[in-house]
């Protein structure tokens, strides 16, 4: 048996919480946006993939409380400003997710 199968983090865990959780991550990242509080190119799908960065870092050092200086420098990177330089379109292929189109980067 995996780790993740041991964690309840396995595929079918992994799915319950995206359709759970999907449509209000793109509510509340809709509404940063709406704000102008949110940098207008960041996608709801951007929010999991940085959980999991998250994640793999304090699996990775061995360190339960790293994640937590690396959310605030993420969080500031992910604040609307004037000076932005606009972030690389995300590819649905780089996710393994289809061999076409983007996942969508709105652009303002």
């Amino acid at each position: 048996m995996s780790r993740s199968d041991n964690n309840g983090n396995g595929p079918q865990r992994q799915a319950q919480v995206r359709e759970r959780f999907g449509p209000l991550i793109g509510q509340l990242v809709a509404r940063a946006k709406d704000q102008g509080k949110l940098r207008p190119d960041i996608v709801a799908l951007d929010v999991p993939l940085i959980q999991l960065m998250l994640e793999a870092l304090t699996d990775h050092l061995g360190e339960p409380e790293i994640w937590r200086r690396y959310l605030v420098l993420l969080l500031d990177g992910m604040r609307a400003r004037a000076d932005l330089q606009l972030l690389p379109e995300l590819l649905a292929v780089q996710l393994g997710q289809s061999e076409s189109g983007t996942v969508g980067t709105a652009r303002r």
